[in-house]
């Protein structure tokens, strides 16, 4: 008796070894593009700057005499994993009525606050890497916060090189296997599933082999 062993299975297996589980979507865009993000005021008079977006965009806080301004730029995410980001953030000149203390600025998790300036640093600041792990549901942008709206605005002037995680996965999982008799040749079929959450279809492998008797 002699086997037929197909090589198609260690292909499979080669794949469901080396695919990677997820992956980060770089850039303001796709999923994370301007359009998907929610920007608020809280009624002052801060704006948002999504012109070199993908790349960067810069936020504004409120400046127009009201106390107690929080300027918010924000989106629900739809995929578990880190969110990353640079800043650079850039304050009222530095006095003695005036300073960073007076805008302090960071980001938001599910409506939770922390702040990434320093309220006894410089003029302007900045911060690489930070990196905040996130499930799918969770809210996650900046805030810029203006204590006394006045004697101009916390910027940040530079949120840069930005990830944030994707739906698509890659993990391949066996969700069936049915052993074939047919005509005397003895057949196995594997069903191969790719994990895609949150992608627009699945795809699914077939995979055969045989056992010929001699």
């Amino acid at each position: 008796m002699k086997k037929l062993t197909s090589s198609l299975l260690a292909v499979i297996a080669a794949i469901i070894i080396s695919t990677p589980a997820a992956y980060a979507i770089t850039g303001f865009q796709g999923i994370y593009a301007p359009s998907n993000w929610t920007f608020d005021a809280n009624g002052g008079n801060g704006f948002v700057d999504t012109t070199n977006a993908p790349a960067k965009i810069m936020l504004t806080g409120n400046n127009d005499g009201q106390s107690a301004i929080r300027t918010d730029y924000t989106i629900t995410l739809l995929c578990a994993g880190s969110v990353e980001f640079d800043w650079t953030y850039d304050g009222e000149p530095i006095s003695g009525i005036t300073g960073p203390q007076y805008d302090p600025s960071g980001y938001l998790k599910n409506g939770v606050q922390t702040q990434l300036t320093n309220n006894a640093g410089a003029e302007v600041q900045s911060g690489t890497n930070v990196n905040v792990p996130v499930v799918a549901g969770d809210t996650f942008g900046w805030y810029i916060f203006s204590n006394d709206g006045i004697f101009g605005p916390g910027i940040f002037t530079m949120i840069e090189n930005f990830e944030g995680p994707s739906c698509i996965g890659g993990n391949i999982m066996p969700i069936d296997t049915t052993a074939l008799f047919l005509g005397g040749i003895q057949s196995s079929a594997i069903w191969m599933l790719p994990v895609l959450t949150g992608a627009a279809g699945i795809g699914a492998f077939y995979i055969k082999t045989r056992m010929n008797k001699e």
